[in-house]
């Protein structure tokens, strides 16, 4: 009995050694629970707010490309563009046949020189009325597409809002809509075949093929030129604007394009595809602090031109 009591407070502080372990081990184990959750928590909010940004950014991207092709699609409206470069092509001809006829008839039948100067001088005239029509397109098809625009991105900005509590965002910009030409696209004009007993439009075709103005393997004409006319016509012009042409009596559709395709660099021509810019910023304070300008660009084509009637 007397051992027992002796070595009580050797027991005693055995077990408060084990007891105090005991307790150490759960401590530790309940600081690493609550530390490993909020990594956890840090961890998805993070994630939360990068694939906000993502979300953010493909929205944008989407309503760029839509503003484009709406932009695009008003451009070449009912065939006008596609009409206006076949106008022009057989004005051009006209206006080289009547050269031909008043010189041949000047020579020839001086008595008639006068009617055949009228024919000519109103051929030059239309030449240059057609032109002054084109220029007016020219201006319609750009000041209708940068309305379109306009229009349509106030009614996106109301349709399609985001809001997130661990994303703000600012509302979305149009930074700028560009008018132009998908690249290596002709014209849809085709040069006409001609026949032995058409000389007028032979010479013509040899002035075309000494002057590149067509390609050999297509014979549509180059897009954006100026197809000048020799001799006294010179100062008239004639210009022929991309324009997709049609394939075995198929219309190219509207359609979405790379912005590496897209082409502006021909601002006096015919536009036949539209580039749209928008921006947009986006923070997160929540987590890691993030701020960015999202930025996108969306191109789109415009239909092409419809077959000859």
């Amino acid at each position: 009995m007397e051992t027992i009591i002796r070595n009580k407070p050797i027991h005693d502080m055995v077990l408060a050694r084990a007891t105090e372990r005991c307790r150490t081990q759960h401590g530790n184990i309940l600081v690493l629970t609550t530390v490993t959750a909020w990594l956890t928590t840090i961890g998805l909010v993070v994630g939360m707010s990068i694939s906000g940004l993502f979300l953010m950014h493909y929205r944008l991207q989407s309503q760029a490309n839509e503003l484009a092709a709406l932009a695009a699609q008003v451009m070449n409206e009912k065939d006008r563009e596609g009409q206006m470069n076949d106008t022009i092509s057989h004005c051009r001809q006209l206006v080289f046949a009547s050269r031909e006829i008043y010189d041949s008839t000047a020579q020839t039948y001086p008595d008639f020189e006068p009617l055949a100067r009228q024919l000519l001088d109103g051929a030059t005239a239309s030449a240059a009325d057609l032109e002054a029509e084109r220029k007016n397109l020219l201006k319609i098809a750009t000041d209708e597409a940068n309305q379109k625009v306009a229009e349509s991105f106030r009614a996106m900005s109301e349709r399609d809002k985001l809001t997130l509590p661990w994303l703000q965002t600012s509302s979305p910009t149009v930074v700028n809509v560009s008018v132009g030409y998908v690249d290596g696209v002709p014209s849809n004009v085709e040069i006409l075949p001609t026949s032995e007993q058409a000389t007028t439009l032979a010479v013509l075709k040899a002035h075309d093929q000494q002057n590149n103005f067509f390609a050999e393997k297509n014979h549509h004409y180059l897009p954006n030129i100026n197809a000048k006319l020799p001799g006294q016509e010179s100062h008239l012009d004639f210009n022929f604007s991309s324009l997709a042409p049609p394939v075995l009596g198929t219309v190219s559709p509207l359609h979405a394009m790379l912005p590496a395709a897209f082409r502006s660099d021909q601002p006096g021509q015919l536009p036949s595809a539209a580039q749209v810019t928008l921006s947009l910023d986006v923070a997160t304070q929540i987590g890691a602090s993030i701020h960015k300008t999202v930025k996108v660009v969306g191109c789109a084509a415009a239909c092409g031109a419809e077959p000859v009637r």
